[in-house]
């Protein structure tokens, strides 16, 4: 299977992106694709962002996860890793993402309070309100307080979305999701960088 992004500029002078997914002519498993794109404004600059998800099951197939170093094991949520050698939010989905793992999604109370200790044995020395927050993987970039998942899942459906009470919604300069120890969201400037919890499922 293949995904492909592929920008062009058109005869009447505007850009156009195509996404594409190719897989094998014997391949009879269903796949499912969903592109979005937004353009994403940071301080001065203007970037066009494309989110394609892919989403599919394969049958027959098997897989069990595959952690890489430093990831920590958490009984029946699955393998989690903080890093505390900060990114901007974009920066720490790629991160997980070149590990196997995605940017940390919480689905419930237990997940928040198993990921917590990660925190606790890996302090920040960051200064100010730095220290309190970390990336988390949903953002609104695409519509204001339409909030999704990086897997462009609607956050209400995730299982949980508790707000912070001051400083959730931060208006159209704020677009990427942070959280605190206690697992209190908000959203915060993509381009802040904080430290960030990678996290492959069982």
């Amino acid at each position: 299977m293949k995904l492909a992004i592929a920008n062009k500029r058109n005869k009447t002078g505007h850009w156009v992106s195509q996404v594409s997914l190719r897989h094998g002519i014997n391949d009879h498993d269903m796949w499912d694709l969903d592109a979005d794109q937004t353009i994403v404004a940071c301080e001065e600059e203007e970037t066009l962002l494309i989110v394609a998800t892919v989403s599919g099951k394969i049958t027959g197939v098997t897989t069990k996860p595959s952690p890489g170093p430093d990831y920590e094991l958490i009984p029946g949520l699955g393998y989690y890793k903080i890093h505390t050698n900060i990114k901007s939010w974009g920066e720490a989905v790629e991160v997980c993402y070149s590990e196997g793992a995605h940017l940390l999604i919480y689905n419930s109370n237990d997940e928040v309070k198993a990921t917590e200790h990660l925190w606790t044995k890996h302090p920040s020395n960051l200064s100010g309100w730095r220290n309190s927050w970390i990336h988390i993987g949903f953002h609104d970039m695409f519509q204001e307080r339409k909030y999704v998942t990086i897997f462009s899942k609607p956050l209400n459906e995730t299982g949980y979305f508790k707000w912070h009470a001051t400083e959730a919604y931060g208006g159209t300069s704020q677009n990427c999701g942070v959280t605190t120890i206690k697992g209190e969201l908000a959203d915060e400037a993509c381009s802040e960088r904080l430290v960030f919890i990678c996290e492959l499922e069982l």
